[in-house]
């Protein structure tokens, strides 16, 4: 692909840069994260291998990279409001747990002791389009082996600094910083962000959605704040398609809506620098008691957010901001097994380890990019495709075109000729998609599988090249 974050100055080495946008372009190509599967040539892995373990090329470096190039991203897009989406995922190394034991080295403990290391990430979109911008915040840390549990280090009681959890209020204050005023930003997140801390900042342009999952005491109220929007008036009601999951098929429900204004004190364990109290606006979305299935769970939202709620059509609106937040479950799926697999990835060096799982965040990303330009390609018609491939890619999809396209209307590609929609949809017939619109649209392995398939062809039509310039 031809999306280059890494400027010449960045590791203070323009050879490193050029480097490190290769190898994260030919992690697009592989469509895998294991080093030894992304080269072919013994040049290009000792090269890759040499980039990850050189000091200068750093995770702050990658990070610093990434921010910027987000910057630029939604300078260049011209969006009046971007959407930020943090989570939290772990990687599990426990598969090659000796293998980076090795020589008494110690590289950290994720959930029950084993191997691994957390990701936090905070993926920025256009709110308009859904379109990934770059990444607003990035984390990566793990426990270490033999230290002490929450409970043993009275984890309440610790400053705020000393808390994981501080990589949601972190994360905000980054978002912030980075995409300035005029830009609106709303930053959201999921249950386990619902923390004082989290839900007391915030300006005009700077704005907080949060799922509730603290049974919070409202100020001058005996009840808490689920209690409190469960007895609120309901505004009005929607339809809403459920998609289908492990436990559930896909359904249109009948969803109601409730809000109200609330205000909560600060907690005794909250800082002192925090605010005394706070005054945020409650949405509940729920399922019409039923409606639901029998033997299947309701769905139930409280949100919380210093957005304006007075209207029924403001909080439908915060509603459709916060399930973009699926966009960030899909890139932590795309990363591991569904996609890049980046637990397969064998390294003995942990800062080693951290860099590439940074490069593949970053292909990941683009992955993403391009489904969207497929789901609404009315949107993306005046993108060039060379904008994000090569122009031996641009010319393989060129070549392959007729090969993909169907007899009828109906099957054949309906997009502006090398524009980035035109470009999806080859991939995703390429994917093994059907091409029939009114059927299920492609998903992200699909997706994954026709660039795996576009970018093989396309280094073999640079061998006929070569081999005819001879």
């Amino acid at each position: 692909m031809n999306k280059r974050p890494f400027t010449n100055t960045i590791f203070g080495d323009a050879r490193l840069s050029l480097r490190a946008n290769f190898v994260m372009q030919e992690i697009v190509s592989s469509g895998t994260s294991v080093i030894n599967r992304v080269h072919t040539t013994m040049s290009e892995k000792v090269g890759a291998y040499r980039l990850l373990n050189n000091d200068r090329v750093s995770v702050d470096s990658i990070t610093k990279a990434y921010y910027e190039d987000c910057r630029i991203s939604t300078v260049q897009s011209g969006c009046e409001h971007v959407l930020c989406l943090q989570d939290t995922c772990e990687i599990n190394y426990e598969a090659h747990s000796k293998r980076m034991h090795k020589d008494g080295k110690s590289p950290g403990i994720v959930s029950n002791n084993e191997t691994g290391c957390f990701l936090h990430a905070c993926l920025a979109i256009n709110a308009g389009t859904c379109l990934p911008l770059g990444f607003s915040y990035l984390k990566m840390w793990n426990r270490k082996e033999g230290a002490p549990n929450s409970r043993e280090r009275r984890y309440k009681t610790l400053p705020r600094r000393e808390k994981e959890s501080i990589r949601w209020s972190d994360a905000i204050d980054q978002s912030g910083s980075l995409i300035r005023s005029p830009v609106m930003t709303t930053v959201i997140s999921d249950r386990e962000s619902d923390i004082y801390d989290v839900l007391s900042r915030g300006d005009d342009t700077l704005k907080i959605l949060v799922r509730s999952n603290q049974g919070r005491r409202i100020m001058d109220d005996s009840c808490n704040v689920r209690d409190y929007i469960r007895k609120q008036p309901v505004r009005g009601t929607f339809k809403l398609t459920i998609p289908h999951s492990h436990d559930r098929k896909e359904r249109l429900a009948e969803i109601q809506v409730q809000f109200s204004v609330v205000h909560f004190k600060r907690p005794a364990s909250a800082p002192m620098s925090a605010y005394p109290d706070v005054t945020l606006n409650c949405i509940r979305v729920s399922e019409v008691e039923g409606s639901c299935p029998q033997g299947e769970e309701p769905l139930e939202w409280i949100l919380l957010t210093n957005h304006e709620v007075t209207s029924v059509e403001q909080a439908l609106k915060c509603v459709d901001w916060y399930r973009c937040r699926w966009y960030i479950e899909e890139f932590f799926r795309l990363l591991k097994k569904k996609g890049f697999a980046i637990e397969d990835i064998q390294l003995e060096n942990i800062q080693s380890l951290e860099k590439n799982i940074l490069l593949v965040s970053y292909a990941t990303m683009l992955t993403i990019t391009l489904k969207q330009a497929f789901d609404k390609p009315e949107e993306y018609m005046q993108v060039p495709a060379n904008q994000y491939f090569s122009e031996d890619e641009v010319e393989t999809a060129y070549l392959l075109s007729p090969s993909v396209n169907g007899r009828t209307k109906i099957t054949t590609n309906p997009y502006p000729e090398k524009s980035l929609p035109w470009m999806a949809w080859i991939i995703a017939r390429l994917g093994k998609w059907s091409g029939y619109l009114s059927q299920s649209r492609p998903g992200y392995t699909t997706f994954k599988r026709g660039l795996d398939n576009l970018y093989s062809k396309s280094e073999l039509l640079k061998i006929v090249k070569d081999v005819y310039k001879g």
